[in-house]
């Protein structure tokens, strides 16, 4: 017998959300979608003004290697003692194997409207006004 799995459509709730990465002096105007029921598919939704993008978060986990900060004792980050990479790196790194969400990007402008008619059940949200932002 075959199990069938349905999406429940219309189960995302866009709002405004500032983006912001490192390389940024201050936050720039986004969205965000999240989900309004346990049964979306979705663990977050976000819109990436910068590369112009929509990343999607799915609840489908996979391992994967991660460098993350080596910790002591006191769990503080080990300090980097190797003098030709302490400048990149200040701390010790390990490699490790964590489960993560699955991530999805969708960047052509066509499939972003689709996607989100379909998901988002705000429609006066003016998210159309994000994509068309240069």
């Amino acid at each position: 017998m075959s199990k069938e799995t349905t999406v429940q459509l219309k189960n995302v709730m866009l709002v405004k959300s500032p983006f912001q990465q490192e390389q940024m002096e201050k936050p720039v105007d986004s969205f965000v979608g999240i989900p309004m029921s346990s049964d979306s598919p979705f663990v977050e939704i976000i819109w990436d003004p910068v590369r112009k993008n929509l990343a999607i978060i799915s609840k489908i986990k996979k391992e994967s290697f991660h460098f993350l900060p080596k910790l002591g004792g006191n769990g503080a980050p080990l300090p980097n003692n190797d003098k030709n990479s302490a400048a990149m790196m200040p701390y010790q790194q390990e490699r490790v194997l964590i489960e993560t969400f699955h991530e999805y990007f969708i960047s052509d402008k066509k499939d972003i409207e689709a996607f989100l008619t379909a998901y988002a059940f705000n429609e006066d949200f003016a998210w159309k006004a994000f994509l068309a932002k240069k």
